[in-house]
């Protein structure tokens, strides 16, 4: 009986132990995970995660350069905010999420009452526009930037 019991207590505090180290593995992953994504540098103010730095080194943005010119956009910031918001995706990335509602490549959300904003500012109201349209997503993305300057992406 007493042999029972020893095994039995050395069986729980191993679960117990096993578990803490599972429990600090978790946390420790997390640092890890969340040190990954630290800010790797500013482009224009905006903060650009590793992630989309490494995509405007890499020149998959560069087809954007001449769009964003001909609307007066600084290129190298909108460069930027298209690698973060979308990898600089010439079709756009659809995202529909509780918050977010965008074919963008510069993450202009139409969740909400925003559909409404587009509109005034320009011209478009529905989410899907931009994704299918550069010249239509770049319009938009001006729009914002001279009526808020770098306000909306400034996250």
């Amino acid at each position: 009986m007493k042999v029972r019991k020893l095994l039995a207590g050395l069986l729980i505090a191993g679960i117990s132990i096993g578990a803490t180290a599972n429990i600090a593995d978790a946390h420790s992953s997390r640092r890890k995970h969340r040190h990954r994504y630290a800010v790797a540098g500013y482009v224009g103010g905006i903060p650009l995660r590793s992630g989309p730095l490494s995509v405007v080194r890499s020149g998959k943005c560069n087809w954007l350069a001449p769009h964003l010119a001909a609307v007066g956009l600084p290129v190298s910031t909108f460069m930027a905010i298209s690698a973060r918001e979308s990898g600089c995706a010439v079709g756009g990335v659809r995202v529909a999420t509780r918050t977010d509602l965008s074919t963008s490549r510069f993450g202009l959300n139409f969740r909400g009452s925003m559909p409404r904003y587009w509109s005034s500012l320009c011209g478009v109201s529905d989410w899907r526009a931009p994704g299918a349209s550069v010249s239509t997503d770049v319009r938009c993305a001006a729009a914002a930037y001279h009526r808020m300057g770098l306000r909306p992406w400034k996250t």
